[in-house]
């Protein structure tokens, strides 16, 4: 079994509030989804998009054409009860299932609306994974960051294929209390290294990333 810990970015929400597909948006002069993989890219030749469909999947492919080491994994749409419903709890267990025959224990998720998240993040969270089944980023006021975090393959796809039968949707409700779950401190630990906490800054709607663009207008005075 490797102990290299693979990337996903998942791809397929639809994007309701922001009216587009957020990983094929641009700031400053490229889409979030090329701005995450030259990042990830420097870490790791081992990197997944998860998406809803096949006809997604070929847009991506157009679109990062350059980053030839990258693979997809199209979710499942069997396992729930609503034929049309759309969660991300879905593409996390169509990647555990995808994965589980793999030589990887452990999976590192992100979310393509985290368009500037850093390196040395990414890094320090695979270092805070050592010895335990998942690594998750915590807030002060106890709210979790569970589509920057890294899970167990085999316990998050039992859990997952749990909840989704059980239509059991909220993302945190994934984390069994039988798991080792490493708690990482955002204001602690993350915020000395990225201190604008821009890794964080996930993309909902339009005035997101107007905000995004006028706060790293700011930064870079």
């Amino acid at each position: 079994m490797s102990e290299e810990i693979p990337f996903v970015i998942l791809v397929g929400g639809k994007s309701k509030r922001f009216g587009n597909d957020k990983g094929l948006t641009t700031i400053f002069g490229k889409t979030f989804i090329q701005h995450q993989l030259e990042s990830l890219l420097k870490i790791s030749r081992n990197i997944f998009l998860s998406a809803r469909d096949k006809k997604q999947i070929q847009h991506y492919a157009e679109e990062i054409t350059s980053f030839n080491a990258v693979s997809f994994i199209l979710d499942e749409s069997d396992i729930t009860k609503e034929k049309y419903f759309q969660s991300p709890l879905i593409g996390m267990y169509s990647i555990f299932k995808h994965l589980l025959n793999s030589n990887f224990s452990k999976v590192f998720l992100i979310s393509c609306d985290l368009p500037l998240l850093k390196r040395e993040i990414a890094k320090l969270m695979l270092r805070e994974s050592r010895g335990y089944d998942c690594c998750i980023p915590r807030w002060n006021n106890s709210y979790l960051e569970p589509l920057f975090a890294i899970y167990p393959i085999q316990k998050g796809y039992e859990e997952a294929k749990k909840n989704l039968i059980s239509s059991k949707y909220r993302l945190r409700e994934i984390l069994s209390k039988d798991w080792k779950i490493n708690y990482v401190s955002i204001e602690n630990k993350i915020k000395p290294i990225d201190k604008e906490l821009l890794t964080f800054y996930n993309i909902n709607t339009e005035e997101d990333l107007e905000i995004l663009k006028n706060l790293l207008g700011e930064i870079r005075k």
